[in-house]
């Protein structure tokens, strides 16, 4: 049985999910820390949907590291209402892959998801593939510090991940993108953007930064635009991120940025919900 590459993957998962009636979206084009901050999920009226975000994680990047990268791809599904078979869907996806418990070791750990930035809580489960992270499933009951009135189910696979424990690799650069290719042949800089995150980017700068984008999602609340100021928030919260890769602020200085960027993202919320519903 030939290996499925980065791209098969892609497509298979699109595949399965749009026969379930999912809507197949585009990943939103600024910086973002993971699919869930996708304004499809977080503002928009609730749908099925499906997509590719390319995510940056700065705290979690590591220069030549074989697992760990700056900006990896999360195909990411939201589902609402629930189907009464959504575990058996979710199986359903893994064996499209080639990821059946006849020929891995999967482990379904129970986990709860948080993101302090968005306000959001969800129970859910960690799926892992031969000692790898690859899916996250989750029940989520809150976004934007609001308890919803039905529960959405998410589902992130983490593309890169699930490459490697398909294709048996070691290491990230080596994935087959399509052809033959590799994925350092593909995708650039992620070396580099992990150097200048962890020990680069200067400090001041990036404070300065943040405050512009926080005049700016401020500006944009006050004129009722809720997607221009939440891409404000998007911004704030991606050098939010590199301030901490590059150890920016005190615990109690980061304690309070998580609480005032959680706060424009309920106001964001709040702005859409004011105009749309």
């Amino acid at each position: 049985m030939n290996k499925l590459s980065f791209n098969q993957i892609i497509e298979k998962l699109s595949d399965f999910w749009c026969k379930q009636g999912c809507t197949l979206i585009q990943p939103w084009d600024t910086e973002i820390g993971a699919g869930t901050f996708h304004p499809a999920f977080i503002l928009s009226k609730k749908t099925n949907i499906a997509f590719v975000q390319p995510s940056r994680r700065p705290q979690d990047s590591r220069k030549n590291s074989p697992h760990r990268l700056f900006k990896h791809h999360q195909f990411q599904v939201l589902i609402e209402p629930i189907p009464e078979n959504m575990q058996d869907l979710l199986m359903q996806s893994f064996d499209i892959l080639g990821l059946s418990s006849s020929n891995y070791e999967l482990k379904f750990i129970g986990d709860e998801w948080k993101s302090p930035s968005l306000g959001s809580f969800g129970k859910g489960t960690e799926i892992w593939a031969n000692d790898t992270e690859i899916c996250q499933f989750s029940y989520f009951q809150q976004i934007a510090d609001k308890e919803l009135e039905k529960p959405i189910v998410e589902i992130t696979y983490g593309l890169e991940r699930t490459a490697m424990i398909i294709q048996d690799l070691n290491n990230w650069r080596e994935i087959e993108v399509n052809n033959g290719q590799k994925y350092s042949e593909v995708f650039f800089g992620d070396d580099e953007f992990s150097e200048v995150s962890s020990n680069i980017y200067d400090t001041e700068s990036l404070r300065n930064l943040f405050e512009i984008y926080k005049k700016n999602c401020e500006l944009f609340l006050i004129k009722k635009f809720a997607y221009p100021a939440y891409e404000a928030f998007l911004k704030m919260s991606n050098v939010f991120n590199i301030l901490e890769a590059r150890g920016g602020f005190s615990k109690t200085q980061r304690v309070e940025r998580i609480a005032m960027i959680r706060n424009y993202c309920i106001q964001c919320v709040e702005c859409y919900n004011s105009y749309k519903n």
